[in-house]
């Protein structure tokens, strides 16, 4: 049956008309967050790809249990899909950090799921490790400030190293310029998810906004020791494969902004990564995670492209079929994908 449903889906991934995939989840007692994420990565095509290739003994652990979902979804037209399996097997890999049978915050969620993914991946000799010194966004300069990104990168990495790494992940630069002495401070970080203010009427204007240079007040300059106006900028070094984003509706003061955001089908990056080949910024839209309710509780469903290009909306076990979403007020997590 397993061998069956896996020829199945990779047939289907193969293919880019016509088809129509519709297997939705059951709600298992607050799990529409559980839901709505495994959706959404599971109709990026890296993601989805992975799972329906992955072969190990081992079907009852994170890796297995996704890909036994993953492909119900991408084979079982019509069913529902009730994961037992795949939700006790996250309650335990998650422990104390989350009691996933609750109410959740789907960002919280899914990048504790992309940490306990690459953990468990880089564990399995099976699984063919990648070339973590090569980012996705082009050849880099060999220079010291590149030399230091990558010495970042490996430490961060150092243990647990898997295709997940250059799929989900993404390095960031930021640059600080002392307004007085002009000395230049970089950071680098790793990051899965961009986190952007609603700054914008559109995701694009969020974007472009989130990386604008801004002055910061009386920043403090270890060189000079002064504080002074300074300007903070920041780049991508490395592009992951699969780009989140996710727009911060949920504010300090425990309220909501509910207000609708202009989507686009493709994203360029190429404009805020600071070396490598820009030809490889473009990114397209695959699926949105969208939030209904206030921060005192709510419902999450997803919206999704097939390959053929149509759009569904998946509520737990409801299916519709719906136009491109040009603009909503519920969208909470963008997930694009490199274009292919």
């Amino acid at each position: 049956m397993a061998i069956g449903l896996l020829q199945n889906g990779l047939n289907l991934l193969n293919q880019f008309n016509y088809l129509f995939f519709m297997a939705g989840f059951a709600n298992l007692g607050n799990t529409c967050y559980i839901n709505t994420a495994i959706q959404c990565l599971a109709h990026c095509p890296s993601f989805a790809r992975f799972f329906l290739k992955y072969n190990d003994e081992d079907d009852g652990d994170l890796l297995g249990q996704l890909k036994d979902v993953i492909l119900k979804i991408w084979s079982c037209h019509g069913s529902v899909i009730r994961p037992h399996r795949l939700l006790n097997v996250i309650a335990k890999s998650y422990g104390t950090m989350m009691d996933v049978f609750e109410e959740n915050d789907i960002h919280e969620f899914i990048s504790i799921l992309v940490d306990k993914i690459n953990q468990k991946a880089s564990e399995k000799k099976s699984i063919a490790t990648c070339d973590m010194m090569s980012p996705v966004s082009g050849t880099v300069s060999i220079d010291k400030l590149g030399s230091r990104l990558d010495k970042s990168w490996s430490l961060h990495f150092k243990t647990h190293l898997s295709p997940f790494v250059p799929m989900l992940h993404g390095q960031s630069i930021t640059q600080m310029r002392c307004g007085h002495c002009q000395k230049i401070f970089h950071n680098f970080e790793a990051f899965v998810i961009l986190t952007l203010s609603m700054t914008s009427p559109s995701l694009v204007g969020c974007v472009d906004d989130y990386y604008k240079q801004e002055i910061l007040s009386h920043w403090k300059c270890d060189r000079c020791e002064l504080s002074v106006d300074s300007k903070r900028s920041q780049k991508l070094w490395r592009t992951p494969t699969i780009l989140i984003l996710c727009l911060k509706r949920f504010t300090n003061r425990r309220s909501k902004l509910s207000r609708e955001i202009i989507i686009s089908e493709s994203l360029d990056m190429s404009e805020y990564m600071m070396i490598g080949d820009k030809s490889n910024g473009m990114y397209d839209l695959y699926s949105i995670a969208c939030h209904n309710g206030s921060t005192g509780g709510g419902h999450y469903h997803a919206l999704c492209k097939l390959p053929n290009a149509e759009w569904r909306k998946y509520d737990d076990c409801h299916i519709n079929l719906i136009p491109f979403p040009e603009k909503t007020p519920s969208g909470y997590m963008f997930f694009y994908h490199k274009r292919l």
